[in-house]
């Protein structure tokens, strides 16, 4: 159940998850009918969102902006997965001169705990080859 406190970051999140799964952006009042927020929160979410760079508004319709690039790249570099594998995965590129890609994905499946797909993604020959392995663990300590 979601607390008062966090019902404005829980509306703010959705409308971000909304604009994410868009391929060109959303228009604002498709964005509050989709959602069920109403316009008026909407609308001011949004241009908090775009005055700081999180969103473009390109002809009425909103898509991200440039300010999760940012903060995409930060997380990059704090994750402490993708500072151990660099220095791997520039190696194993270097020698199959292909273009390597990880991927990490994390989540918690009721009563089993903490799960973590680690994904390596090989593209050889413009078709992507998928090598994952998943573990089932309480904590993942790097």
């Amino acid at each position: 159940m979601i607390k008062n406190g966090e019902k404005s970051f829980s509306k703010l999140f959705e409308l971000l998850e909304i604009i994410a799964g868009t391929d060109h952006g959303i228009s604002g009042k498709e964005l509050a009918a989709v959602s069920g927020i109403p316009q008026s929160t909407t609308f001011r979410m949004l241009k908090f969102m775009a005055d700081h760079d999180y969103l473009r508004a390109d002809h009425g319709l909103y898509s991200l902006g440039t300010g999760f690039i940012r903060l995409g790249n930060a997380a990059f570099q704090q994750n402490p997965l993708m500072k151990l594998t660099r220095p791997i995965l520039e190696e194993l590129s270097r020698q199959t001169q292909e273009t390597v890609h990880l991927a990490e994905q994390r989540f918690t499946c009721g009563k089993t705990g903490t799960n973590l797909q680690i994904s390596l993604f090989l593209l050889r020959n413009r078709s992507l080859k998928n090598y994952d392995k998943e573990e089932r663990c309480s904590c993942l300590t790097i």
